[in-house]
Order: C-alpha cells, then sequence, then structure tokens
C-alpha cells in the first residue's frame, strides 16, 4: 500500500464490490437498524471534523478501478467518504477537495477483503455481516485442494464446532441445489463469488423442506439479561395483541428467524406457557 494525495470526486463510491454492511446479509430489522446507525455514524463523524478542524482520521482505503485508472474504488472508508462530500458541500469546495488516501497497488488480498471492519473502532458490524464474511472464509477454505477437517476449520476461522458442522452440512446442501453454479439466481458475494449465507438459505426454504439441523448452534452466547427482560415483554405483548398471530409474523419477519431459534435462556415451549400462565 502507498499513500497518495487525490481529489475526492476521484472516488467511484457506487462501487460497493467491498461493502461488508451487505443488505442481502440481514433481516428487515437489523436492515433498518443498521441503517439508522449508518446515519448516526456518519454525523458524528461530521461533527468531530465540524467542531475540531485539527481532527484526523484514518485513511480511507482504495484500489484503482482497472476500468478507469483516474478512478478509486472505496475498500474501506465508506461512512468517511460520505462525511467529507457532506463538508465538502457545505463549505463550497473550501474543505476535503483533496484528502490522502491508502492506495492497494497490488490487489486487494482475500483475507483482508473479508475481515473489513472486523478490526477497529468503526461502527460495527452486525451479527449477520460477521456470520457472512465468516461463511466465505469457511467456502474459501473448502475450496482448498485438500479440505481442512472440521477440527482444522474451527481453530481457522475461530468458530464454534457445532457451527463448523451445520455449516459443512448446509455448504452439501447448496452444491446439490446447484447454487454453486454461474446460472443460479442465488446472489454471490461480490468478492469471492461464492453463494452468500442468508439468500442461500431463503432460497433453500422455498424449494425443499430444509430446517436448520436440530444440533445447530450458531451463536455466540445467549442474549443478555437485559435484553433477555425486553425479548420477554415483546412477546407477551404480542400474545395479548388482538390479531396476536400476524404480529408473531412480524415479529418473526423483524427478526430474520422464528422465535425458537433466538438464543433465549428458556425454550420458546416454556417462554409460551409462562406468558399463558400470566394471562389468567
Amino acid at each position: 500500500m502507498e499513500s497518495r494525495k487525490i481529489a475526492l470526486s476521484a472516488i467511484n463510491a457506487e462501487d460497493k464490490r467491498y461493502q461488508v454492511r451487505d443488505p442481502r446479509t440481514a433481516p428487515y430489522g437489523e436492515k433498518e437498524n443498521q441503517d439508522r446507525a449508518s446515519k448516526d455514524h456518519i454525523k458524528g463523524i461530521i461533527k468531530t471534523l465540524s467542531d475540531n478542524k485539527r481532527a484526523r482520521l484514518a485513511p480511507i482505503e482504495v484500489i484503482e478501478d482497472l476500468n478507469n485508472k483516474e478512478q478509486y474504488i472505496i475498500v474501506d472508508g465508506f461512512h468517511r467518504y460520505a462525511a467529507y462530500s457532506k463538508i465538502k458541500e457545505r463549505t463550497k469546495g473550501g474543505r476535503y477537495k483533496q484528502i490522502t488516501v491508502k492506495v492497494y497497488t497490488e490487489g486487494v488480498p482475500l483475507e483482508r477483503a473479508l475481515t473489513i471492519n472486523t478490526e477497529h473502532n468503526a461502527l460495527q458490524l452486525t451479527n449477520s455481516q460477521r456470520d457472512e464474511l465468516k461463511w466465505q472464509q469457511f467456502l474459501n477454505l473448502m475450496q482448498r485442494d485438500k479440505e481442512p477437517s472440521k477440527k482444522e476449520t474451527v481453530k481457522i476461522l475461530g468458530l464454534a464446532e457445532s457451527t463448523i458442522g451445520t455449516w459443512r452440512k448446509l455448504r452439501r446442501q447448496i452444491i446439490e441445489a446447484g447454487f454453486f453454479k454461474n446460472g443460479s439466481n442465488v446472489s454471490k458475494h461480490p468478492i469471492t463469488n461464492l453463494p452468500m449465507l442468508k439468500p442461500s438459505r431463503d432460497e433453500l426454504k422455498k424449494h425443499t423442506d430444509w430446517t436448520m439441523p436440530e444440533d445447530s448452534e450458531e451463536t455466540e452466547g445467549a442474549l443478555a439479561e437485559e435484553d433477555q427482560e425486553t425479548a420477554y415483554e415483546i412477546l407477551k405483548k404480542a400474545n395479548k395483541a388482538i390479531e396476536s398471530g400476524k404480529l408473531g409474523m412480524f415479529i418473526t419477519h423483524f427478526w430474520g428467524k422464528p422465535v425458537d431459534e433466538v438464543d433465549l435462556t428458556m425454550s420458546s415451549e416454556d417462554l409460551n406457557k409462562k406468558i399463558i400462565e400470566e394471562r389468567f
């Protein structure tokens, strides 16, 4: 990588091939929350740069656009770019007409592309976004001439053995379904060109009786105690609604998964039993 001073207008922010906050990874609710968080994050950057004109941010990472040598594609720094653009607009080009960037001169290593925003204090990735990056790393590992064992994969990716077991089964299913083929309509990751996790699962659910394997434990742990109570109150109110079934469907749509797949401290059966008991 090398440092270069370039015109802000030389950045093609419409090319989002390295944008790891891909909306295709998340359920409806997570997309809405992430959109709000992104807007707030950009406002926070603008305030920092406006309040202190000497403030400096980490350089945006870019790569030259092979189709247009005078343009650059963002690798890491979409929020910083949005903040710079807004300030440039407000100051009529008085600030950030040019910025210093870090340029990948020999291509972006795959390892870097699949770990963007996981190693610094920018706006945190959602669990779905982190899962997608790990899933792509997993698929890439499975492409090796000698496929690593489950234990080796666990060690490399730092995931639970049960998660790796589930993903190995899922990978076999999507191979059988033809999702790896170029003609497949399942979304491919823009960097690896391999099937994405949520779109693959959604497509399997449409055409088969596929369900998450019983031994699946794709989670970093149960919800925090305070969030457990909030989730319980939400479900309790939903159960008392005039059209509880419809509201329950909305909650499932918002979370992107059935209630019994959310990591609560009690099973959904026990939870429903407790809610019903409190009604009478």
